[in-house]
Protein backbone atom coordinates (compact mmCIF):
# COMPACT_ATOMS: atom_id res chain seq x y z
CA UNK A 1 0.00 0.00 0.00
CA UNK A 2 1.29 3.46 -0.85
CA UNK A 3 0.23 6.78 0.65
CA UNK A 4 1.34 9.88 -1.22
CA UNK A 5 0.40 13.47 -0.33
CA UNK A 6 1.02 15.85 -3.22
CA UNK A 7 1.65 19.44 -2.15
CA UNK A 8 2.55 22.45 -4.29
CA UNK A 9 6.24 22.00 -3.36
CA UNK A 10 7.08 18.25 -3.40
CA UNK A 11 5.15 14.99 -2.97
CA UNK A 12 5.31 13.68 0.61
CA UNK A 13 5.35 9.88 0.86
CA UNK A 14 4.01 8.49 4.15
CA UNK A 15 5.60 5.21 5.17
CA UNK A 16 3.14 2.51 6.20
CA UNK A 17 4.34 0.77 9.35
CA UNK A 18 3.08 -2.69 8.31
CA UNK A 19 3.14 -3.14 4.53
CA UNK A 20 0.34 -5.24 3.11
CA UNK A 21 2.90 -7.75 1.85
CA UNK A 22 3.83 -8.59 5.44
CA UNK A 23 0.22 -8.87 6.63
CA UNK A 24 -1.48 -10.66 3.75
CA UNK A 25 0.67 -13.69 2.97
CA UNK A 26 0.37 -17.38 3.62
CA UNK A 27 3.18 -17.47 6.16
CA UNK A 28 1.11 -15.16 8.37
CA UNK A 29 -1.86 -17.51 7.98
CA UNK A 30 0.26 -20.49 9.08
CA UNK A 31 1.62 -18.54 12.07
CA UNK A 32 -1.95 -17.62 13.04
CA UNK A 33 -3.00 -21.27 12.77
CA UNK A 34 -0.12 -22.39 15.02
CA UNK A 35 -0.97 -19.72 17.61
CA UNK A 36 -4.65 -20.72 17.62
CA UNK A 37 -3.77 -24.40 17.94
CA UNK A 38 -1.45 -23.65 20.88
CA UNK A 39 -4.20 -21.61 22.54
CA UNK A 40 -6.64 -24.48 22.01
CA UNK A 41 -4.21 -26.93 23.66
CA UNK A 42 -3.84 -24.50 26.60
CA UNK A 43 -7.61 -24.52 27.11
CA UNK A 44 -8.67 -21.28 25.38
CA UNK A 45 -11.64 -21.66 23.07
CA UNK A 46 -12.77 -19.64 20.06
CA UNK A 47 -16.45 -18.68 19.64
CA UNK A 48 -18.66 -21.67 18.88
CA UNK A 49 -18.72 -21.95 15.05
CA UNK A 50 -14.99 -21.17 14.67
CA UNK A 51 -12.11 -23.60 14.93
CA UNK A 52 -8.43 -22.86 14.32
CA UNK A 53 -8.63 -24.65 10.96
CA UNK A 54 -11.75 -22.74 9.88
CA UNK A 55 -10.02 -19.44 10.78
CA UNK A 56 -7.00 -20.52 8.73
CA UNK A 57 -9.09 -21.36 5.66
CA UNK A 58 -11.08 -18.10 5.91
CA UNK A 59 -7.88 -16.07 6.14
CA UNK A 60 -6.41 -18.12 3.29
CA UNK A 61 -9.41 -17.26 1.07
CA UNK A 62 -9.12 -13.59 2.08
CA UNK A 63 -5.43 -13.57 1.07
CA UNK A 64 -6.26 -15.03 -2.35
CA UNK A 65 -9.01 -12.42 -2.88
CA UNK A 66 -6.67 -9.60 -1.83
CA UNK A 67 -3.86 -10.67 -4.18
CA UNK A 68 -6.32 -11.27 -7.02
CA UNK A 69 -7.48 -7.64 -6.65
CA UNK A 70 -3.87 -6.42 -6.58
CA UNK A 71 -3.04 -8.31 -9.78
CA UNK A 72 -6.24 -7.47 -11.68
CA UNK A 73 -6.34 -3.79 -10.60
CA UNK A 74 -2.78 -2.47 -10.31
CA UNK A 75 -2.64 1.06 -8.92
CA UNK A 76 -6.23 0.83 -7.65
CA UNK A 77 -6.98 3.99 -5.67
CA UNK A 78 -8.59 3.24 -2.33
CA UNK A 79 -8.70 6.92 -1.33
CA UNK A 80 -8.37 9.94 -3.62
CA UNK A 81 -8.89 13.32 -1.88
CA UNK A 82 -8.34 16.72 -3.47
CA UNK A 83 -8.19 19.94 -1.43
CA UNK A 84 -6.80 23.43 -1.88
CA UNK A 85 -3.62 22.57 0.04
CA UNK A 86 -2.83 19.02 -1.08
CA UNK A 87 -3.95 15.92 -2.93
CA UNK A 88 -3.96 12.63 -1.01
CA UNK A 89 -3.93 9.24 -2.77
CA UNK A 90 -3.87 5.81 -1.13
CA UNK A 91 -3.27 2.99 -3.60
CA UNK A 92 -3.69 -0.73 -3.05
Amino acid sequence: MRVVVRTPQLPVPIPVLFPSLLLFNHLTAVIGLVVLLILQVCGKRLPSPLTPWKCFFLFHRFIFAYWKCRILHPGWKLVDVHSADADVTVKL
